[in-house]
């Protein structure tokens, strides 16, 4: 039977220390952490008198890093799946559980003496039972063993032996069990005999040892004689039972080593998903990045520290073990209120309460994806369906010069539209500088694409937006009153409705696809100024037709929609739950609204006061103030810029330069933005 060395069992006994085995540091702790003494401790009951200590050898390694090791992976969101959960947090890559694995399941149940499957021949093998055709002949044994042990205490001794579940225990019981003594048998002079020693053999029956034959013993506990022989021969020279030691591989990497290598994977720039926001439990870097360039990017840094670097294959085990790197953007959200529901469906935890509500959800998705089809389905030149969505956030010089990846770089947003009768892209793109994503910004940016769109379709009259139900950026007074100014200076416009999708479930795959194809079409380009980005993107086709792209300008194409708003009662739209906003040109006042796509009628809200002039006209809406560029940018994140404008075409360094020194000589780089 092979020995067992898949866990740390520690047996006490009197007169004998039990020192508590090492384990593996959970996440990063500078100094590594030591279990508690596992709970099945050797005790059975027929050995209590007979006690002495045995321990399995540890497989960790209790030497002191010599540098504090790095935390990479600190935090991991209880509500995300186990898939990738270990003891460091969430990880890279699915952990093996290898106490799940056939094999071990099927050496457990051998080392208790349980029915298994061998994993070599796929053969059955029954279960530890006492044969006693195999015991020794009552006439023949000189120690009476069938007299002195009944089959029953036979059935119940072989029970207990096997139940102890580890080979490391079996040994120990052997160890009391028999014993060696000098044999003797007479010799004769000149002739060695065949042994020395005569091994006393023992079973326990009601705290007596009764002494019995080696064929008694071997049929009671089902073992073969060559278990005992190997028992004795793998015995140190102190006597104690024989263990499978582990030595430490010559070639082991040293800790130090291994934290440095996980501090420059820390030093790599994190850059956040728009997609998935802040539930995301995924640390992203650069889209550009690998784990073949970041391995060459550690070798660059640590020839310029002059220290040895790990293997790749050690440093991908701590990306791919010890962090949650990632280095692409997820498609698409999961939604939260499925995802919890779906847990505790798993778990026998669901309400009726929870029933309820997630029909109700299921009701609203299938409605709103009912509704989506419809609209897709009547496009004529009169109606436009117009699907629109801020895509991921460019991080701007997107270099492959290696200095690069160390670099705070300038954030560049681009909102996109689509038209789902003529499928052409809509682009408006502004950087950090100029504005962010507020409220004011995202409304901003979805007028200056409606203005081109109709400019482009003289012929439309309605229009039907569709967007996600992000309350900041859409779902709030600041659009609604941006729509209410359009509506009021398009005089061809009639209305413009404004549909969202289900929380957690996108109807807009269109505009998702040509995300996708943005990124496809930028993959593996470099761009190094909003400048490239634009000419890149006017270059694209979106179904055979160029995109609008247009670079917004924080000076004359943002504007002040929020305290527009603040002038009316908005509060009178429940936006939490809102589907669907009309606005009308005839009442640009008045705002309808609909919670359900199901509700026959729309409800009104006068959100606006509608004051007439003395010539019978209406007064028109406030205009919206212009909003100045933002004042965001950081020392550092100025300083490294103009750190990497040596590597810039000329149109690329002047434009950044330019804004680097604008920011650099007015001393605004230390200001916060006060933008809405």
């Amino acid at each position: 039977m092979a020995r067992d060395n898949s866990e740390s069992v520690v047996l006490t006994y009197p007169k004998s220390s039990t020192p508590a085995p090492a384990v593996p540091p959970a996440s990063y702790s500078p100094l590594p952490s030591t279990s508690a003494t596992p709970d099945h401790i050797f005790s059975p009951p027929q050995l209590s008198a007979y006690s002495a200590t045995a321990e399995e050898p540890s497989t960790s390694n209790t030497t002191t890093p010599a540098l504090q090791e790095t935390t990479l992976n600190s935090s991991a969101n209880p509500t995300t799946s186990n898939r990738r959960l270990n003891d460091k947090g969430l990880t890279r890559h699915r952990q093996r559980n290898e106490d799940q694995w056939k094999r071990t399941v099927a050496k457990e149940s051998r080392q208790s003496g349980k029915e298994y499957t061998s994993q070599k021949s796929g053969t059955l093998m029954p279960a530890k039972q006492v044969d006693y055709s195999k015991n020794c002949k009552l006439k023949e044994c000189k120690f009476q063993c069938q007299r002195k042990i009944s089959k029953q205490t036979q059935d119940k001794i072989c029970e207990q032996f096997w139940s102890l579940g580890s080979e490391i225990k079996q040994k120990s019981y052997y160890d009391k069990t028999i014993t060696e003594v000098q044999s003797n048998q007479r010799q004769r002079s000149g002739f060695k005999g065949k042994r020395s020693v005569t091994r006393k053999l023992h079973l326990q029956v009601d705290d007596k040892m009764i002494q019995v034959c080696q064929r008694f013993y071997t049929s009671t506990l089902v073992i073969s004689k060559s278990r005992i022989a190997t028992f004795f021969q793998t015995r140190d020279k102190h006597g104690n039972p024989g263990e499978r030691t582990r030595h430490e591989p010559w070639n082991k990497t040293p800790s130090d080593l291994k934290n440095l290598a996980r501090e420059h994977i820390a030093s790599i720039p994190r850059v956040k998903s728009h997609y998935v926001r802040a539930t995301s439990n995924r640390d992203y870097v650069d889209a550009t990045l690998n784990i073949t360039k970041l391995y060459k990017l550690y070798k660059e840094w640590c020839a310029t520290r002059g220290v040895e670097t790990v293997s790749e294959y050690v440093y991908s085990d701590i990306i791919n073990n010890e962090t949650n790197l990632a280095f692409h953007k997820p498609k698409a959200d999961l939604c939260d209120k499925c995802t919890m529901w779906d847990v505790k469906e798993a778990n026998g935890l669901m309400t009726e309460e929870d029933i309820r509500h997630q029909k109700l959800h299921d009701n609203s998705r299938e409605k709103t994806m009912n509704q989506r089809a419809t609209d897709m389905a009547d496009l004529t030149p009169e109606k436009l369906v117009i699907s629109y969505d801020l895509e991921n956030v460019f991080s701007l010089p997107r270099t492959a010069v290696s200095s690069a990846y160390y670099k705070s770089k300038l954030n560049t947003y681009n909102l996109t539209a689509i038209v789902g009768r003529t499928k052409k892209g809509y682009c408006s793109i502004w950087s950090e500088d100029r504005g962010g994503r507020s409220g004011n910004d995202i409304a901003s940016a979805i007028v200056n694409n409606l203005e081109r769109i109709v400019k482009d379709h003289p012929e439309a009259s309605d229009l039907i937006l569709w967007s996600d139900s992000c309350v900041p950026q859409n779902r709030n007074s600041n659009m609604t009153y941006a729509v209410q100014k359009f509506v009021e200076t398009q005089p061809h416009i009639t209305s413009v409705t404004h549909r969202f999708s289900e929380p957690g479930h996108s109807s807009i795959q269109d505009i998702d696809n040509l995300h996708s194809l943005i990124e496809r079409n930028l993959k593996g380009l470099e761009i190094h100024s909003p400048i490239t980005l634009v000419r890149h993107l006017k270059t694209m086709q979106c179904n055979g037709q160029k995109m609008d792209v247009k670079i917004l300008d924080g000076d004359r194409h943002f504007f002040d929609y929020a305290s527009c708003s603040k002038q009316g009662n908005y509060k009178r739209v429940p936006y939490a739950s809102v589907k669907e906003l009309i606005v009308c040109s005839s009442s640009v006042h008045t705002v309808r609204y609909k919670t359900c796509f199901s509700q026959a009628e729309s409800a009104e809200a006068d959100v606006l006061q509608k004051r007439v002039l003395r010539n019978g006209n209406t007064k028109s809406l406030t205009t919206p103030a212009l909003l100045t560029a933002k004042d965001s940018l950081s020392e550092k994140k100025v300083a490294d810029i103009l750190s990497l404008v040596i590597y810039m075409s000329d149109d690329d360094k002047a434009y950044m330069t330019a804004l680097c020194q604008k920011y650099r000589t007015s001393g605004s780089t230390s200001k916060k933005s006060k933008r809405n």
